[in-house]
C-alpha cells in the first residue's frame, strides 16, 4: 500500500509540473515563473522575479511596472547549471550562458511571464 501511495504522489507531482516547451533560435517565446524552454541539448527556466523601483507617477488603481525588473533564468546544457538575471528597464537585456544568447524582449504586465529570444552567442 505505501509503494501504491508513493507511485501515485511520484505521478501526480509530474503531471503538474510545467511542460517544457520546444523553441527555434531567433523565435521570441513566452514563459511563466516554473516553465522551461528547450533547444537540443540546451534549455532555460524561468526561476523568479524580483522589481526595483516604481516608475513615477503611478496613477491610483493603474497597474504600472517598475523602473527595473530582475529575472532569474537557470540554463541547463549536457548536465550543467548556471544561474543567471536579467534585468529589464527600458531596453531588452541578454547573457551569453553556456553557449547561447538568452536576450528578455517583453515582459507582461502580469509579472509571472517575460518573453524571450535564444540567439548564437
Amino acid at each position: 500500500m505505501k509503494h501504491l501511495i508513493a507511485v501515485l504522489l511520484i505521478g501526480l507531482t509530474s503531471s503538474l509540473a510545467a511542460p517544457t516547451a520546444i523553441i527555434k533560435l531567433e523565435t521570441p517565446f513566452a514563459l511563466k515563473i516554473g516553465a522551461s524552454a528547450k533547444l537540443v541539448n540546451w534549455s532555460v527556466t524561468f526561476v523568479r522575479v524580483s522589481f526595483g523601483a516604481l516608475r513615477p507617477p503611478c496613477p491610483p488603481n493603474a497597474q504600472c511596472l517598475p523602473q527595473d525588473v530582475f529575472i532569474e533564468l537557470r540554463v541547463t546544457r549536457d548536465r550543467v547549471s548556471r544561474t543567471v538575471m536579467l534585468q529589464w528597464s527600458s531596453a531588452p537585456s541578454s547573457v551569453v550562458a553556456l553557449r547561447q544568447r538568452v536576450t528578455m524582449v517583453g515582459f507582461s504586465a502580469m509579472p509571472d511571464t517575460a518573453t524571450f529570444k535564444v540567439s548564437q552567442p
